[in-house]
């Protein structure tokens, strides 16, 4: 008796244990994905709580503007181009870092954005993102382009023109975050090294930068992917030196797009102002076609350089001499 006793004794104990071992299991995986579900629904939040913190930024009279985001904790902020539809996508997703589960778990739901423009790396990754936001107009404006990074991802740019200098100067963002500097060794560990007119090995991106007076045309080498894209334009310039290879090539094809049905809305503006005035009769109906039949066939970044940049500065030129302006 004793022993069967003791055997009962001891089997009434282990079917405690396994009941509540199973019990504390049930609790923690509730307790997981509870928290994974929380956290999922706080990134969509966070992704388009940071998207719509941007159209602040975004410029009316002047033609750049600097803004800084910080999230209550370290963030990855998820930057994709989406060539679908007329004018394709910005999407744009977050995945905070916290003590519970997963230190990082996969982006949330994207948010979409049909007329943002942001360059950056495909991740940024930080607590503080920084913004730096420019207009971006060929020759009239298209768009604000937007260039993010954070305090964990810094830029150093070495061997900067005069021009470069005085506009990230302008804006007060020669700090920790961004150094304007010519000796590399001063660089911060972990920074994106971009070299001025130099072949320099050690330089992450490499930008050809002539200047001819107030215009600035060149190449952006990217050595990492040891792809060359090309721009127009100090807001394009900047555009491909925060962002990847990729990324850059994309937000320009989605740029022309939104240029070639300005271009066609131009055209119908002309045509009003010639039919309801004789004296306001532009001449530049053929011109704007051409331009925006031009910028839907824009492929990649090069064509921007050459044909757009020629068709564009002839709009400027003739839209100047005008009695009625046209944009």
């Amino acid at each position: 008796m004793n022993d069967k006793r003791g055997f009962a004794f001891s089997f009434g104990w282990l079917f405690a244990i396994i009941v509540g071992s199973v019990i504390i299991f049930l609790a923690i995986y509730a307790s997981v994905s509870f928290t994974q579900t929380f956290r999922q629904v706080s990134d969509s939040e966070t992704a388009k709580q940071f998207g719509v913190l941007l159209s602040p930024v975004e410029t009316s009279i002047e033609t750049s503007s600097t803004a800084r985001v910080t999230f209550p904790t370290e963030a990855r902020v998820y930057n994709d181009c989406d060539l679908k539809g007329t004018f394709g996508t910005q999407k744009i997703s977050a995945a905070t870092k916290l003590g519970i589960g997963k230190e990082w778990e996969k982006p949330a739901e994207v948010s979409a954005f049909h007329n943002k423009y942001l360059f950056s790396n495909p991740v940024v990754q930080g607590k503080t993102f920084f913004v730096f936001t420019k207009t971006f107009e060929m020759p009239f404006k298209i768009a604000d382009l937007m260039y993010i990074w954070s305090d964990e991802q810094g830029l150093c740019l070495l061997y900067s023109p005069e021009e470069v200098k005085n506009d990230f100067q302008d804006l007060k963002l020669n700090n920790k975050s961004v150094q304007i500097i010519d000796d590399p060794s001063k660089c911060v560990n972990g920074s994106r090294r971009v070299c001025f007119n130099t072949q320099d090995s050690d330089c992450d991106i490499v930008v050809n930068s002539p200047v001819s007076g107030s215009a600035i045309k060149g190449s952006i080498v990217y050595n990492k992917d040891k792809k060359t894209s090309y721009y127009d334009g100090y807001a394009l310039m900047y555009a491909a030196i925060f962002s990847d290879y990729y990324g850059y090539e994309c937000q320009v094809k989605r740029l022309m797009r939104r240029a070639a049905e300005l271009g066609f809305i131009y055209k119908e503006k002309s045509d009003k102002l010639a039919s309801e005035s004789s004296g306001c009769s532009s001449g530049l109906q053929a011109d704007l076609i051409s331009y925006s039949q031009s910028a839907l066939m824009v492929n990649k970044s090069a064509d921007v350089y050459d044909e757009m940049g020629v068709l564009s500065d002839r709009l400027g030129r003739s839209n100047e001499q005008l009695l009625c302006k046209i944009f």
